[in-house]
């Protein structure tokens, strides 16, 4: 009897010792240990037990999981002991369990994990993260609502940060900081106004920042969607909606100083409607690359690009790299559908399968003069038109509306739109007059005399149309038609023409 009663004693002292340490008591059935006895009422600060919570994971190499509620804290964050790695939180869920801040501070980083001063000689190996919602009650004014340093060979699970129906008082969504293939599946990340709602970069020296693979999420409402800040390499997107930000993808080095690798945007990564409310309306280029320090970068941009309010894909600056643009949808800009800016990028390829259409600029607009586009489609029903005159396409792509190329045995292909007007069977010239400017200059002075010039809707029909070029004249194509009927008003004859 005295026996019993001992242990039973013992019992109650170590269950109560435990509940009111907040300690976990019960391993649960996936080998995880339990802090349910934190008390997530919305209520009472829980900033102690979070990092007892952690500090109790990251020694013993485990996982810890959290109850449902609101699990509000005061203090932001260090758990930079984690550094040692192999440790977890679970809550009960993304939309049960939500840790709260609600502190004084408006610019600090609410979670931080690792060493943030020395992320790569001090990574997080083996993080998991799941389950849980992280948000403020507080407006902040800087900060992020996680600032991850070092993680590297990471799992990180239906977490929301802020997210579509969070309180809208964040700064920055999430920033990984430094890192190593790193998974973030099933999450929502929304920032402010004038933050990023994903930041991410690699280290200064572009040695730590490889393979972060976003999977089954949304991205919204911040200045900037998915910032890709610099130093990193393979980044990939796939069944991710980056939506309603001012930019949506952000490709620059202002976060690391150090040049990007490698950006993989897949046929699921929908990424829409930058610049438009209800997120805010700065910026408005859906995917905007303007890193300068790059060089022999690759970036692959598969998916949905639609309704930009400027436009849907814009190279500011991509020096050395290249650009594969797939069978994407490239739609409804308020400005042009591909953008170009850098005559430096080495190649921009455009696949058979890309539809460029109905942007409110050019299909393609190329603002200085470039060799580098090769493109297996046609832009169509672009209010501004399809091609800028600088984008010389290089040679295997579809023919140019407007415009000229280069084929790779040295022969341009040019191409020009003219518009006809006069009286019935009359040798006609163009309305602008003979001769008709090229897009560009022969550079050797050579016409092929294999010119050919087809009408494009001629109301009156054709009864003979004959061309001739001057050869002396290395920008100037005299053409003439014969008409059978009066042309009361200019319709358009498009003529190709070959040199050297």
């Amino acid at each position: 009897m005295w026996l019993r009663r001992a242990l039973c004693a013992l019992f109650l002292f170590a269950a109560g010792s435990a509940h009111a340490a907040h300690r976990p008591t019960v391993p649960l059935s996936d080998g995880s240990q339990s802090f349910l006895a934190m008390r997530c009422d919305g209520t009472t600060d829980v900033s102690a037990q979070l990092a007892e919570a952690v500090s109790y994971a990251a020694s013993r190499k485990m996982v810890v999981s959290l109850p449902s509620g609101i699990c509000r804290f005061t203090s932001p964050q260090v758990w930079d002991q984690a550094a040692v790695g192999h440790w977890g939180l679970r809550g009960s869920g993304s939309y049960q369990t939500t840790l709260l801040y609600d502190g004084a501070s408006v610019t600090a980083d609410l979670i931080q994990i690792g060493n943030c001063g020395d992320p790569t000689n001090h990574p997080v190996y083996g993080l998991t993260l799941s389950n849980l919602k992280i948000d403020s009650n507080v407006t902040m004014s800087g900060g992020s609502a996680m600032h991850a340093c070092g993680v590297a060979q990471s799992h990180v699970d239906h977490v929301i940060w802020g997210g579509q129906n969070g309180t809208h008082k964040l700064f920055h969504g999430p920033w990984f900081d430094v890192f190593d293939a790193v998974h973030v599946d099933f999450f929502e990340a929304a920032g402010a106004s004038t933050a990023d709602s994903f930041r991410l970069n690699g280290n200064s020296a572009g040695s730590f920042g490889a393979d972060l693979y976003l999977t089954h999420g949304k991205i919204s409402l911040g200045r900037n969607g998915l910032h890709i800040g610099g130093g990193q390499g393979g980044t990939t997107c796939s069944d991710v909606a980056i939506i309603a930000n001012g930019t949506n993808v952000l490709i620059d080095h202002a976060l690391s100083g150090s040049a990007n690798r490698e950006v993989f945007l897949g046929d699921t990564c929908v990424i829409d409607t930058a610049g438009w409310p209800p997120g805010p309306t700065g910026g408005g280029d859906n995917i905007l690359i303007n890193d300068p320090l790059a060089s022999n970068g690759h970036m692959t941009i598969n998916g949905w690009a639609s309704s930009g309010h400027a436009n849907n894909i814009h190279v500011v600056s991509w020096p050395s790299g290249s650009i594969a643009i797939g069978s994407a949808v490239n739609t409804n800009s308020t400005g042009d559908g591909i953008r170009v800016e850098d005559a430096t990028t080495t190649t921009i390829n455009i696949s058979s399968g890309a539809q460029i259409n109905k942007n409110g600029g050019l299909g393609v607009n190329c603002t200085v003069p470039t060799n580098n586009i090769f493109s297996g489609t046609e832009p169509a029903a672009n209010t501004g038109g399809q091609w800028a005159a600088n984008c010389h396409q290089e040679s295997g792509l579809a023919p140019l509306s407007n415009g000229y190329r280069k084929h790779p045995d040295g022969i341009v292909e040019q191409r020009v739109q003219v518009g006809f007007t006069g009286a019935a069977n009359t040798i006609l010239s163009p309305a602008g007059g003979n001769p008709v400017a090229l897009p560009v200059a022969f550079p050797n002075n050579m016409f092929d005399y294999s010119i050919t010039c087809t009408p494009a809707g001629f109301g009156n029909g054709i009864q003979n149309l004959s061309v001739t070029a001057n050869p002396n004249a290395a920008t100037g194509l005299s053409i003439f038609l014969i008409s059978s009927g009066a042309v009361s008003s200019p319709q358009l004859v498009n003529c190709r023409v070959l040199g050297n």
